[in-house]
Order: structure tokens, then sequence, then C-alpha cells
């Protein structure tokens, strides 16, 4: 059973991209099923849900009543697109003899990929904590190096490398032994067994090996590591666990502790560092100092003149002082006098000025985060204090899966909103209490000017409404796709509404939202023709690997479809292929069915047409964005988002006129006024609901 269903596999187009594990485990869940000559196995336009292998016999495919001109025989396969979605099939199977076969479901697939993936990275990640030279790194960080660790085995007396080889790979041993020779004339031979690792340099330096390592009796798995792989990821070893350490420093302070990733990261970026002698004054109660200090090393003794010079506290590494530095100038803002009272202290220094260039309002803002209210203010910024009986209907926008949304007006103000409308009997039925509760929160989570605004929300017996900013320009897939062309006319358009998707995404990728429905009809124009992400029914706050099929096809990247588990570098994918469609009016991976679409997206293929649309900057952020793995895409590495913003495709946008709208847009909603609709198709809205409806386990949207 086994070598017939892995031949199989292998040939499939789809499922041959699988690694030697995922095939392994995936066998493992082939079950037999037989056919009988004259027998249809699948029918064309039923849902499908199983994934079929022919051991013996042979099959013919029938398509819109008309036998195709092949026929499938042993080792052929089909059905596969079943194991990915529950998608209708595509075409009727029928036994033509009798035939012994294989089959496997879409949860058996789902579960076997996703286990062999998760057995395989935890083993990694267990190994890699047990390694000193990370111990300074975070969970988060080791979890992102296991995913692009490698196992590879050695057969006894093959050498792993030669003394004087380049050195660019981290070995860990998983099994067996090492021996490393010819380490130099005084040195004996040392055995290295499971759990030891060598070759260290090769993560810092890079320099040429300095001695021999070869498999011990019996052979050895080692666990690789390429450097290459680990700076796309953390960047430079020794800056990765400076910066690894620093963060952990600057996070124990109450303080920062609530500052966004982002921002302390550039926090650290602005760190100094001063170096003090043992009885060195550093601080003087009575001279104003402009600086904030936290303690790297050493102790500080704190007095005042008041207290009559005696020491009031003894700080240690970790501990901060001077927070008089970092408020407003006024009268009165005094802080004891801090000496060395060891033999070195080193101190990172912080300059007000800088910090307020980072968080943009001084103390008061930086306080608020410390004390956990940084929530609370944003939320409070996007709130609407406008009760609902007090908005007018307009007219209707359009109408999604479980939400009508139409154009309303405040009778006072007379400021105009879109009102989305959520049938709660729909979502009680379709189970998504939870999605629909996610979607409010993490729409509530983000303040930027190109996510669309959340302001307030509402909720009866028998919907729940969310009150939106109004963008009366139409959804992004109406300006590329218009009766008389698809795609934009200038790549310089393709910038400037890419560059506004990459700002929204950069700002998701700080706080660890995935978004996973990244597409032209989720983003709409605003009145000034800039556009904003909406719809956050898919999004989700994850630092690891999340396992859902979700999103639209054309737009998934390969682990989604794969079933490997994925992270947030699946939205950079999506990136890649709305900055493909902006120039060229469709998805670069494109077909008649959906098979073919899978198929081409996990075998990455897909050509550039031959117009000035794709410059050689275009096709290559494209390139670097549609990468198989998704620590190869731009964006996934340390500098995260930067690295798309400084790609030479966008060496003409300025970021920050983008962020402030002062950029001139490729296009300008021609509306008579706030109340247009134009722009907007709203046939076919229903709005009814069912009265005599009563939800069965009431109080799960009591927080919305």
């Amino acid at each position: 059973m086994c070598a017939a269903a892995g031949t199989a596999l292998a040939k499939n187009t789809l499922l041959g991209t699988l690694e030697d594990q995922e095939m392994t485990t995936l066998v493992e869940f082939a079950f037999p099923h037989q056919a009988e000559a004259g027998a249809t196995i699948i029918q064309q336009g039923d849902v499908g849900d199983y994934f079929y292998i022919i051991k013996n016999g042979k099959v013919e495919y029938v398509k819109d009543g008309k036998k195709e001109p092949f026929q499938g025989g042993k080792t052929d396969s089909f059905g596969e697109l079943a194991l990915l979605h529950d998608d209708k099939r595509a075409a009727t199977v029928v036994a033509r003899t009798d035939c012994d076969l294989f089959r496997i479901s879409r949860d058996s697939f789902r579960y076997a990929i996703a286990n062999a993936q998760n057995q395989e990275s935890a083993s990694y990640l267990d190994s890699l904590r047990k390694v000193k030279l990370f111990e300074n790194l975070s969970d988060s960080q080791l979890d992102q190096l296991s995913r692009v660790c490698m196992a590879c085995d050695f057969k006894e007396g093959q050498k792993v490398f030669k003394k004087g080889q380049p050195g660019s790979i981290f070995y860990l041993i998983q099994v067996g032994k090492v021996v490393v020779s010819d380490i130099g004339a005084n040195f004996k031979d040392v055995n290295l067994g499971a759990g030891d690792y060598f070759g260290e340099k090769a993560l810092s330096t890079g320099d040429p090996r300095n001695a021999t390592a070869t498999a011990g009796v019996g052979g050895c798995t080692l666990i690789e590591l390429e450097r290459e792989d680990f700076e796309k990821i953390l960047g430079p070893l020794e800056q990765a666990i400076s910066m690894t350490q620093h963060l952990r420093i600057l996070s124990s302070l109450e303080l920062f502790s609530n500052l966004s990733d982002h921002e302390k990261n550039e926090v650290i970026q602005k760190f100094g560092e001063k170096e003090f002698k043992k009885g060195q004054t550093i601080l003087d109660e009575a001279k104003a100092d402009p600086t904030f200090y936290i303690i790297k090393e050493g102790k500080v003794r704190m007095s005042t003149h008041e207290a009559g010079d005696k020491e009031i506290s003894l700080l240690a590494p970790g501990d901060s002082f001077n927070l008089a530095a970092l408020q407003p100038t006024q009268e009165g803002l005094v802080w004891p006098t801090c000496v060395a009272a060891s033999k070195k202290v080193v101190c990172f220094v912080l300059e007000r000025k800088d910090l307020v260039k980072i968080t943009g309002a001084g103390f008061k803002d930086i306080a608020s985060k410390a004390y956990g209210a940084r929530q609370a203010e944003l939320n409070s910024a996007k709130e609407v204090k406008i009760p609902r009986e007090q908005l007018t209907q307009v007219a209707q926008l359009g109408q999604g899966t479980f939400g009508r949304v139409s154009l309303v007006q405040d009778t006072q103000s007379k400021r105009v909103f879109a009102l989305k409308a959520l049938h709660k009997k729909e979502i009680v039925e379709y189970k998504q209490q939870a999605n629909v509760m996610n979607e409010k929160n993490i729409m509530l989570m983000c303040h930027h000017p190109f996510i669309l605004a959340l302001h307030n929300t509402y909720r009866d017996e028998y919907k729940l409404y969310m009150l939106l900013e109004y963008c009366n320009g139409g959804e992004l897939f109406g300006r590329l796709h218009t009766s008389t062309r698809d795609g934009l006319t200038k790549p310089e358009h393709a910038m400037f509404y890419t560059g506004c998707c990459a700002l929204a995404l950069g700002y998701m990728l700080q706080r660890k939202i995935i978004y996973r429905d990244l597409k032209p009809e989720n983003m709409l124009i605003d009145k000034e023709g800039y556009v904003k992400v909406i719809d956050f029914g898919f999004a989700k706050v994850a630092d690891g690997k999340c396992f859902t099929l979700c999103g639209t096809p054309e737009y998934m990247a390969p682990e989604i479809i794969l079933g490997r588990g994925y992270d947030i570098s699946v939205d950079w994918w999506a990136l890649g292929i709305l900055i493909y469609e902006c120039l060229s009016g469709e998805s670069p991976f494109s077909a008649n069915d959906q098979n073919a679409i899978c198929r081409k997206i996990v075998q990455r293929s897909f050509k550039y047409p031959k117009t000035a649309m794709f410059t050689p900057d275009a096709k290559d952020i494209i390139d670097k964005l549609l990468q198989k793995k998704g620590s190869d895409r731009l964006a996934s590495g340390p500098s995260g988002a930067s690295a798309v913003k400084n790609h030479p495709f966008y060496k003409s946008i300025d970021w920050n006129g983008l962020m402030a709208k002062t950029e001139k847009a490729p296009w300008v909603p021609k509306v008579k006024n706030d109340l247009d609709v134009s722009n907007f198709d709203s046939y076919g809205v229903d709005d009814t609901f069912d009265k005599s409806w009563s939800d069965p386990a009431p109080g799960w949207d009591r927080d919305f």
C-alpha cells in the first residue's frame, strides 16, 4: 500500500510538492476502497470530500457528458481538490474495470499535514531551546527559527564538513554521534552526542571551518540552520541577541511595557550607552538633566539632601531613574542624586526628544500606555457617541454573507456613515458567533488612515450593528476592472494603491494581526482617492502558526492550500498578488478552474506579461513577495515592513506624505455630495429577517 500510494502522491502535480515527511504521514491515512466496473466513483457537480489513488484497474473521466480522451490507471490519482476545500467536482469518474483504490478524506489530509509540520517544528523548537547560544532569544524568535530548520542524515564516516571549508551552517545533533577532529596539534578529537551542537561560528563570522566533523558509529541525524535563514528572520546573531536583551530590559519597565513591539524596537535603536566608575555622580539633584537612565550593568545608589544624603534605594540592572527627564519642562521637577555604587556601572541613556519623535505624544501618552490605558484611548478616539435612533437610512450600499450595509446620516450633525447590519439568526446558524466578536475586537484595535474605522456598535434582539466610516469611491476592484480595461494605466498608480495597502499591513504586522483576505474587493476608495482595508472577518491576532483554510483562492499562499500551517507572511504573499493584478488586470495564477489555480500556486507557476507596466523593479518586488517559503518573503525578516517600503519599486513614494494624505491620488471619486452612492451597486439587497426567531443560547453578544 505504501509504495503505490507514495508513487501516486509523487506523480500528482498538486501534491507532488509535499515534503517527504508530509507524504510519509499522509500515506498512513490512505485506506482501501473498491469500485466495480461501471460504478461511478465521483459525480460531476457533487461536493467532494475524498482524494483517490488507483492501486489496480482503470477509470475513465467524463466532463459535461463527454468522455475525456485520457484514462487513469495504476498509481494515477484524482479528486485532489477535495483535500483543499469543499468545491464541486469538475468531472465524473467511472470505473472502467474493477478497481482497487486508496482514498484519503479532507479531514485526514489536513490533520496529517498539520501533524507532520507540528511534530517536526516542535522537535526542532525543543532542540533549539537547549542551545546555550540562543538562551537570550525569545520563544517567538526560536519558533521562527524552528520553521527554517531542516533535518539531514549522515552515514557513518561521512564528512559533515572539512577543515578549511567555508562555514554557513550551524548543526545540532538530533540522533547519533559526531566526531570533531583535526582541531590542532595539541588537541584531542572531541566526541559529541545528541543535544550537542557545533559550527556555531557559521552564524556569526562565516569564517572557514577550524576542524573536521564526521558522522560517528551508526551515523547521525543533524538539524541544520543556515546563516542566511537566521539573518533573514532575526538579523545578524550578535545584533539579534543584543536586541533581545535590550527588549527584555525595556519590557520589564512598567513605563514602556505597553508600547507596541515596533515602538519598543524604535526606542532601542535610540539607546545610547554610558559607563561610570564607582563613586562617580551620574545624576545631581541640584542640576537639570535631560537624560533618562536604565541600568544595564552594575548598581546605583540613590540619595537626597533632604534625607541627609543617606541611601534611599540601591538600584540594580533593569531599574531606571530620572523620570523627570521624560516630562514636559516645568518648575519643581527634581530627581534624587544617583551615584555609581559598584566598580563599573553601564546605563542605557535615552533623551526625551528622541522618545517624543517615536511616540509622538510626549510623556503623558507614554505613561498612559505604561499603565494599560493605551487601548482604551484608541477605542475612545474611534467611538462616536450617536444613539442608533438618531441615525436615518439614506440608501442601501450592498450585501455580504452575513451583513447588509446601508448609508446612514446623523440627523443632528448631518455626518454620514456606513451602517453594517448582521442578522443574528444567520450568525448562530452558521456558528459564527466567535468570529463576529473577533472581527469587532480587531477593528477596535486598529486606528490607521488606511484601515476602515469602526466608530460604534449597537445591538438589538435580531441584529448586530457596526457604525463604520463611509467611503464613497466604491471598491478598488472597480478601478482595476472597468468596462473598457483590466488593470491600471500607469505603474505609479499601482505604487500608490499598493503603497497604502503596505502601510496598513505593516501596521497590522506590528500588532501581530494576520489579515488573511487581502484582495481588491476588500479595499474601498475614500472621497480623497485613498484606499482603506475593510472586512476583518478572517483576521486574527496570532503570534504563531494558523491552520484554518480561509481566504480567496487566487490570493492564497502555498502553505495555506497545502494545510502546512502558516503565519503572517501570507499577507505579504497576497500583496505580491495585488501588485501583479494592479499592473496586469488579473492575478498571476488565474485559471479556468480552482484545481488549476491551486496547482499553479503550489508550483509557483506564472509569467510576466511583456508590457511597460512590468518594470524590472516591479518584477523584482513581486518575485521577492511570491516566495514559496514564508520566511523568504519581504517583510518576514527583522526589518518588517521597512523591507517592502525601501524596495526600489516604491522609490517615488513619499511615505510620510502618503500617511498624511498629501500625495495626489490617481483618481478621486466624482460625486455630487456625501450622500452620493453612485459608485455602489445595491441591487438585490435583502434585509428582511425572521421576527419569530429567538436565540437558543443568548448572551454571546453581550459585549458587542
